[in-house]
């Protein structure tokens, strides 16, 4: 990750900056492009939760968050 807001999503979820993000919901992540298109599949599909396999320094670890996605416009 190259930035964790404060209270954001990520922070809460215990997602630090350097972790590495090797799957998402399973999924392989070798790439951002890839990262953003799980993701956006992610928020079409309104998933309730969400996997990430992360690498902190010589440790993995999973972080789940859960989304509140936005309601769509009007």
């Amino acid at each position: 990750m190259a930035e964790v807001k404060n209270s954001g999503w990520a922070s809460l979820a215990h997602i630090a900056v350097d972790d590495i993000v090797l799957s998402i919901d399973g999924q392989p992540v070798p790439d951002t492009a890839t990262a953003g298109a799980i993701l956006k599949a992610d928020a079409e599909r309104k998933s309730r939760h969400i996997v990430l396999h992360l690498r902190r320094g010589v440790h993995t670890l999973f972080a789940e968050m859960e989304p509140v996605w936005d309601a769509p416009s009007k």
